[in-house]
């Protein structure tokens, strides 16, 4: 029974707060009216303006995810590079000794050459 007296009295409560409420002019209500719409078109503005940031964002994050696969490629083949460099050094190095001692050779060989001529003028 403490349950439905309590909502016997919250109901008087409402229809007396009801009973007391004045409802508005019709100008209040149309200036209330013009205040809403005013802050839904700003709202929208508003909501438009970040729209486009929003788009110009997505633009940029994937222009910059873009320029990361590119830079991942990159980097791969500056390290194959890198990688093939070193080889190539490794092979100068050797084609370069090889070069010394065959120019070695050939001084010798020459020497030996103009010997073997002053030997064979000397025979005849």
């Amino acid at each position: 029974m403490a349950k439905g007296d309590r909502n016997i009295q919250s109901e008087d409560k409402s229809s007396e707060s009801d009973s007391e409420y004045e409802s508005p002019s019709y100008d209040e209500l149309v200036k209330l009216l013009n205040k809403y719409t005013k802050v839904i078109r700003k709202s929208r503005s508003e909501n438009e303006k970040l729209e486009l940031e929003n788009e110009t964002l997505l633009a940029k994050l994937k222009s910059s995810d873009d320029l990361r696969d590119q830079n991942e490629i990159m980097t791969t083949k500056l390290k194959e590079l890198k990688l093939s460099l070193k080889e190539l050094k490794e092979k100068h190095d050797i084609l370069e000794s090889v070069h010394d001692e065959l120019i070695t050779r050939y001084r010798a060989m020459k020497e030996e050459l103009k010997t073997l001529k002053a030997n064979y003028d000397n025979l005849r």
